[in-house]
């Protein structure tokens, strides 16, 4: 990530020290990645919106067999200070894999920055490489 900025407009929204843009950014919220013998995973995500996760789209197709169900994607719209969390779907307790905040001040492809986190007992804390400050979360496995 050697191009985060130290200053990320996106990142002081998140921390409630900025007002984040009106217009939103679309994105995948979920995605099927199937090969024809049925293998593979889905991915989806989720919005910490007004102190609520969210999911992002509506899920992606729980068909495999034709080769549009197998490549499935649905799309959503996020803004920018927003957090989002990754999962990869299909497992007993799914749990983030990523975690991201909205960016959408250089109008870019991608709107989302990346950010490091570690589980805490409440949750998960995140950091923005190259920014200060911390975001506690509450798990967004069961919100």
């Amino acid at each position: 990530m050697s191009d985060v900025q130290v200053e990320s407009h996106g990142w002081q929204a998140a921390l409630g020290l900025a007002t984040g843009a009106e217009t939103g950014a679309r994105i995948r919220g979920a995605v099927n990645d199937y090969n024809a013998k049925g293998r593979g995973s889905t991915m989806a995500l989720r919005v910490l919106r007004d102190g609520a996760w969210a999911w992002v789209s509506a899920p992606a197709s729980r068909g495999r067999y034709l080769s549009g169900d197998r490549k499935d994607v649905q799309y959503g719209d996020v803004f920018e200070g927003e957090l989002v969390a990754a999962y990869v779907l299909g497992q007993k307790k799914p749990i983030p894999t990523k975690f991201w905040v909205v960016v959408t001040e250089d109008e870019q492809d991608n709107p989302l920055r990346q950010l490091q986190h570690a589980r805490i007992k409440t949750g998960y804390r995140l950091t923005l490489e190259g920014c200060e400050g911390t975001i506690d979360v509450p798990d967004p496995t069961w919100r």
